[in-house]
């Protein structure tokens, strides 16, 4: 029998940098009915020249003006939809999937009918053992967030489950769901995928994780670093009260309302010293508001329809009113030109060289006085980062500390260009290891690698870690010796 047809829906603006690692990814695929649509938002980086002429199998709808994230993924859906898709899977263009993602993705559709929609494993693209996303959570206030985001990939994350939503830069749609239920709603991006989800539950589908299709994500590359933009708090503040008001079970409104009341308060409080931001959530709160007799008309439609049951609500987190802390490891890759240094401090926000670096901290040592702190940056499994050498006797010395040192002890192998240096077990407090190697003049790349990490259930912290590091530095050195020596 015939594979069925599906179609993988990449949407682009300017993302010509990331665009030849994700199209040869899919070129890659194991499934062989596979068609993969570009839809071009108005790029003038010379995107579609590139793909016209570099991927002559890959269909590009080019549009001449930027229609959004949900407008553009519109296009392409409508697209597959008219040529009979079976199956439409909707893809980020800084990304790069297994070989075996898309064929994962369409034996668990075609093995259990009940699933509308399938959220993809993703992890992060320069630290490929932390978790992006697992599907996404969804709690009575409406805050959305991705499951698993910033925490190490091991096989807890491995068991497929129900999730609220699937994250829109990567999932996988049976073909009969959106026709029954419609695309994207015009909501520029953001929770545009929350609520499709909701429509596919409340056609009588599920929305279920599938850990077996696994996607690597250069997380924020195209909207910039979270938190950051107004833009996007706006936007992903409004659309929570649009998903609030056209999806959430009138029966439980007294509820969830006064919960969204009382955390808006909150964030009102928050934010009084935060002029841009204060402002920017009064303007989506009130866009949210205006919206209530859209919902309404949307919610009567909804039922006419036969789908006006909110059968989501047996997966929204009731518990927490808004996400939890997340934590996830910054770093930029070395590209030609980039100023390499002899050493990397931890007391600078700038993103570090490399990757698998926690976003910087500082603690007062014991006994010091008042104003002296180590600044460092946690570490996972592993983090890279690139130093210069003037090549011959060198010493690497990296300064850490095992503060998890009461849940068990740990040991880090240090590496420079893929070659053990040697070991160490720092304990709690902090030393300096220093070992000598021979190098080449030039770049060096430079890893610590844990023997484990130490899960946030276990610790009380934010995320999964393993040891504090506030300095890895080259220097030109006489002594030969290459065993590790520690002092404070």
């Amino acid at each position: 029998m015939p594979s069925k047809p599906a179609y993988v829906v990449v949407i682009n603006w300017n993302g010509r940098e990331h665009l030849e690692t994700c199209l040869d990814s899919l070129k890659e695929q194991t499934y062989d009915n596979l068609t993969t649509v570009l839809v071009d938002n108005g790029s003038t980086d010379g995107s579609v020249e590139f793909v016209t002429e570099n991927y002559a199998e890959v269909a590009v709808l080019a549009f001449e003006e930027n229609l959004g994230f949900c407008g553009g993924n519109n296009k392409g859906m409508e697209f597959a939809l008219d040529r009979n898709a079976e199956y439409v899977m909707l893809l980020n263009n800084d990304t790069r999937i297994a070989p075996d993602c898309v064929e994962n993705l369409v034996r668990r559709m075609e093995e259990d009918s009940s699933i509308g929609a399938l959220a993809c494993k993703m992890l992060l693209f320069y630290s490929p053992e932390i978790i992006n996303s697992t599907g996404v959570e969804l709690t009575c206030q409406g805050v959305g967030w991705d499951l698993g985001m910033g925490r190490h990939d091991s096989p807890r994350w491995n068991e497929s489950r129900e999730v609220a939503a699937c994250s829109g830069g990567a999932c996988m749609i049976r073909a009969e769901a959106l026709r029954k239920v419609g695309l994207f709603p015009n909501w520029v991006i953001y929770y545009e995928d929350v609520d499709l989800s909701l429509r596919i539950w409340n056609a009588g589908y599920r929305v279920v994780y599938e850990p077996k299709a696994v996607v690597y994500h250069k997380y924020s590359a195209t909207m910039g670093k979270p938190g950051t933009s107004l833009r996007k708090w706006f936007l992903s503040t409004r659309n929570r009260y649009f998903v609030v008001f056209r999806q959430y079970p009138v029966l439980w409104a007294p509820y969830y309302l006064a919960r969204l009341a009382f955390a808006e308060a909150w964030m009102f409080v928050g934010l009084r010293k935060d002029f841009p931001r204060f402002r920017t959530e009064i303007w989506a709160v009130l866009a949210g508001l205006v919206y209530i007799p859209v919902a309404i008309v949307y919610r009567l439609k909804a039922l006419v329809g036969g789908y006006g049951t909110c059968r989501f609500w047996k997966v929204i987190n009731k518990r927490y009113p808004v996400a939890p802390k997340v934590a996830i490891p910054e770093g930029r890759e070395l590209r030609p030109g980039s100023d390499v240094p002899s050493e990397l401090p931890m007391d600078s926000t700038e993103q570090p060289l490399g990757g698998g670096w926690y976003p910087v901290d500082e603690e007062l040592p014991e006994g010091s006085p008042p104003g002296e702190s180590e600044n460092y940056r946690w570490i996972g499994k592993s983090a890279r980062t690139y130093l210069t050498s003037a090549g011959g006797a060198c010493e690497l010395h990296v300064r850490a500390r095992h503060a998890l040192a009461s849940h068990g002890d740990i040991r880090v192998a240090v590496k420079a260009n893929g070659n053990v240096l040697g070991v160490i077990e720092p304990k709690d407090r902090w030393e300096t290891y220093r070992v000598g190697f021979e190098s080449s003049p030039g770049v060096v790349t430079v890893e610590l690698e844990a023997d484990r990490v130490f899960w946030a259930e276990d610790t009380g912290e934010w995320t999964d870690y393993s040891i504090r590091v506030a300095r890895v530095g080259l220097a030109s050195s006489q002594d030969q010796s290459d065993s590790i020596v520690a002092d404070s």
